[in-house]
């Protein structure tokens, strides 16, 4: 287990996570709450905690080149941004809520200079409302503020905000550590339009959605183009997105690919290969050049860097994958968190992954999904979970493959299509909320 799991777990264990009917500051009704006040009765789970603050820190880009400060947002981030300057030797800033009456009247004690950085500490983040009301004060005298939260709660991440964990990334721990799947009603999101978004593949692929009553892609790797063929035409209309792998169809062609586009229009789905392109981007671009018939969207491996996702998405829809389904991935919690740091504002369709980041201007799609509550793994690394788990957690289009690929019939693809098709909308229907 790694360590973000395991501080949730403990932070569980001592009741810093605490369960109910609270009201919160934001005046949401919420049946979980978290009192990080009483980390100050747990040093040594103080300690843990401001260490990750302190990675969250050092790893940033600004760090190493600017003279940096930290600073709490009053009161909750307070004794971390004290005990980080203590630690790392970092000058500290106090805010207050109000004026003093007294001596020099700041709301800023300590000492600053126009353009230092500022890393502003929140221990939870409901609606970012205190956080930029501190923030803007700081920036209102020269600082650069990079904000910090403990655990990011929001449900609308357009705005991107560094945290140690998520409240997915903790629905997700106690669930598993526990069974209990009540808690899901609390990652319910807004319905995503992706007005932000500029890729114009998205917005077409959103409308398939939305038309069609799907959101399920099915992954068909299979070796043969007829048989990708034969499996589209009964299929096809019952999915918004097929994904295919190139290299692993043994008559791969021009014609393939032509043939593809063509029932794309008379099925009205959108084409994924997924290529996971992951070399240095002039390389990549040549590799992407072989279609002759361009995909809509292609997955991309974020360790390359910005410049390949950039110079990729001038071609086509560029999907990066965050995470993977397999056990033992090396996706690590940095790895993810860098790679949406990266990508949130590049001109890409989204991420693949399983976890989002639940920012509306990007899609979620997430594999490893199997409506067999028996299946958890196919033996050789590949992980299974729920439909109703992973769109609770995020997902907007799920992947499915072998489940619908492995029928010993087509007839039976077209009725398994259609039981995943109606199950994911379904979920979609009853973990996403329209905004009023």
């Amino acid at each position: 287990m790694n360590r973000i799991n395991q501080l949730i777990i403990d932070l569980n264990s001592c009741g810093i996570i605490r369960y109910g009917d609270f009201m919160l500051k934001s005046g949401i009704s919420s049946p979980i709450y978290f009192d990080f006040r009483q980390l100050l009765s747990h040093p040594k789970l103080m300690n843990e905690i401001t260490d990750q603050l302190i990675s969250v820190i050092c790893s940033d880009n600004l760090y190493v080149l600017h003279s940096s400060l930290v600073c709490g947002v009053p009161y909750g981030g307070i004794p971390y941004a004290s005990i980080i300057s203590h630690k790392i030797s970092m000058n500290c800033l106090l805010m207050r809520k109000e004026t003093k009456t007294h001596g020099t009247t700041s709301l800023i004690d300590g000492l600053y200079s126009p353009g230092d950085v500022v890393y502003l500490i929140e221990d939870v983040t409901t609606t970012a409302g205190s956080i930029n009301q501190f923030k803007n004060m700081l920036e209102s005298v020269g600082l650069r503020v990079v904000p910090i939260t403990i655990l990011d709660r929001r449900k609308d991440r357009s705005v991107y905000i560094k945290s140690i964990f998520t409240i997915d990334q903790v629905i997700s721990t106690l669930t598993r550590t526990s069974g209990d799947q009540s808690l899901y009603s609390i990652l319910k999101y807004p319905t995503k339009t992706y007005e932000k978004s500029s890729c114009q593949q998205l917005h077409k692929l959103n409308k398939i959605m939305m038309e069609k009553e799907s959101n399920l892609c099915v992954a068909v790797d299979l070796n043969l183009s007829e048989q990708i063929f034969d499996l589209i035409d009964e299929i096809g209309d019952k999915i918004c997105l097929l994904k295919t792998h190139a290299d692993i169809v043994l008559d791969w062609c021009l014609d393939t690919e032509f043939r593809i586009h063509k029932m794309c229009q008379k099925y009205n789905f959108m084409w994924m290969e997924d290529r996971k392109y992951a070399d240095i981007s002039s390389v990549c671009v040549k590799q992407f050049a072989k279609f002759s018939v361009n995909p809509d969207f292609v997955t991309v491996h974020a360790i390359a860097g910005k410049e390949t996702i950039i110079e990729l998405s001038k071609q086509t829809g560029v999907v990066v994958i965050a995470e993977m389904s397999t056990e033992n991935n090396l996706c690590t919690n940095d790895y993810k968190k860098a790679t949406y740091e990266t990508c949130m504002d590049l001109n890409i369709a989204g991420f693949v992954g399983q976890i989002s980041p639940r920012n509306p201007k990007f899609v979620q799609m997430t594999p490893g999904i199997n409506m067999d509550i028996n299946k958890k793994t196919d033996g050789k690394g590949q992980t299974y979970q729920d439909i109703g788990t992973k769109i609770a957690f995020g997902a907007d289009i799920i992947i499915v493959g072998r489940a619908i690929t492995d029928c010993k019939t087509l007839e039976e693809a077209s009725e398994m299509t259609k039981k995943y098709q109606i199950a994911g909308w379904t979920s979609r229907l009853e973990y996403a909320y329209d905004i009023i």
